[in-house]
């Protein structure tokens, strides 16, 4: 009896140590067959896949700039992104990766927002004892645009980072994983001169540090159940700024849809702490969010409805953080298999929740009693979507958009008629 205990039991653990083993290994493999599917050139051990992006394709009766005070500036504006992906698959437990993606962004008449930006990344990931997944990356990415709502002009901003992951798979379908990251944010007025002051990079670059755990319970093939864990912490570089430290903890609840089927998407909902460092200014503890839903029905076309809210750094100075609701909808229904019309809207609020004892947000009026301050953004769209193959179709867009920049005593206005690239349907 003794001995059939100890088979049963060594029988267990082996059946378990097989089935993590199998659930790990499919988790890679499902990653190699991607690559081996998407790859259009292959050199030696090289595999290589090109895209061609456009950032911006169309014409703007209105620049985000420091000119838009005085007037609407309007103008064509291109923006091409070619992007190279490189694979190197090595006996089916290494991946090696690196992206480069550079782009131009060209106005026709307004050329001192002409600009060259660049990104890449490199990463490697590795299949060890059939169990572990370890992955690490480097990233470089720069753009040039709006990058923080609160701004009034255009900025150029670098995120220069590192990123580790380790995952197992566990015999119960169940994926754990730790990961820690650290981000240099760092933001430049485009239209400043050499050696003028940047009230931009010195109230936003940070150094961002991040750790995470997570738990992923796999339902059917590709939908997950998760639970996620997450602690950051941003530090400000410049050191007159140092006091804007901000730590966040959040634990976060949700489901991911497989990407194929009639539902598709994510859904999340957390927790959050945001605690500012600097003395008198309140602590956000309350819900976040984050969800994409999205219904395709065959034969009629997608709906895609989205809602996000967190807590976000502040450009102003009286402020640290804001509180940002984004709701948004896309139709796209088709007419024909061949032509397909589009449609929906964005929402977004940047909530001040009062943060300075006696200090309006966005006021230098010391007397100005404690309240909340909203300031939003809209953009309404229509357009349509000629298919010329199963992935590849090219359309026309209409927007129209508005600030409400009560931060600043104005608002902005204007539209933007784009060429869209589609490359799913």
């Amino acid at each position: 009896m003794k001995y059939l205990r100890l088979i049963v039991f060594w029988g267990l653990i082996l059946g378990a140590s097989s089935a993590a083993l199998a659930q790990s290994y499919q988790l890679f493999q499902s990653e190699v067959d991607g690559i081996v599917s998407r790859t259009w050139l292959k050199f030696g051990p090289f595999r290589l896949v090109p895209v061609l992006n456009f950032g911006n394709f169309g014409w703007t009766s209105n620049i985000f700039g420091e000119g838009v005070a005085a007037g609407e500036v309007a103008d064509f504006m291109i923006t091409p992104s070619p992007q190279l992906n490189v694979y190197v698959i090595w006996k089916r437990w290494l991946i090696l990766s690196f992206t480069e993606n550079p782009e131009y962004r060209f106005y026709f008449r307004e050329s001192q927002f002409n600009g060259f930006a660049n990104s890449y990344s490199g990463s490697a990931k590795f299949l060890l004892f059939d169990r572990f997944i370890l992955s690490g990356e480097y990233v470089s990415q720069t753009q040039r645009g709006l990058a923080v709502m609160e701004l009034d002009r255009q900025v150029q901003s670098t995120v220069q980072g590192v990123d580790v992951k380790l995952i197992y798979a566990t015999p119960r379908n169940t994926t754990i994983t730790l990961e820690a990251s650290r981000d240099r944010n760092t933001y430049q007025d485009i239209l400043l001169g050499q050696g003028s002051p940047d009230l931009v990079a010195e109230t936003l670059n940070n150094d961002t540090t991040q750790g995470s755990l997570e738990f992923a319970y796999h339902v059917g093939a590709a939908s997950q159940l998760f639970l996620r864990t997450n602690y950051a912490r941003m530090d400000f570089l410049d050191p007159l700024f140092r006091q804007r430290r901000s730590d966040a903890a959040e634990i976060m609840a949700g489901v991911r849809l497989p990407a194929a089927g009639i539902f598709e998407g994510t859904l999340s909902f957390a927790y959050k702490e945001y605690m500012p460092t600097a003395s008198g200014t309140k602590a956000y503890f309350g819900p976040i969010a984050s969800a994409l839903f999205g219904i395709r029905i065959e034969n009629f076309g997608r709906l895609e409805l989205g809602y996000d809210r967190d807590v976000q750094n502040s450009y102003l100075l009286n402020e640290v953080y804001y509180l940002n609701n984004t709701y948004s909808a896309t139709l796209v229904f088709r007419v024909f298999d061949f032509f397909l019309l589009k449609g929906g809207g964005q929402l977004m609020q940047l909530i001040y929740p009062g943060q300075t004892p006696g200090v309006q947000p966005g006021s230098n009026d010391s007397s100005s009693p404690e309240a909340s301050f909203l300031t939003d953004y809209s953009r309404l769209f229509g357009g349509f979507i000629v298919r010329l193959s199963k992935t590849f179709g090219i359309g026309l867009s209409y927007n129209y958009w508005r600030r409400g920049l009560k931060l600043f005593g104005n608002t902005y206005h204007g539209s933007l008629v784009t060429v869209d690239i589609t490359r799913q349907f």
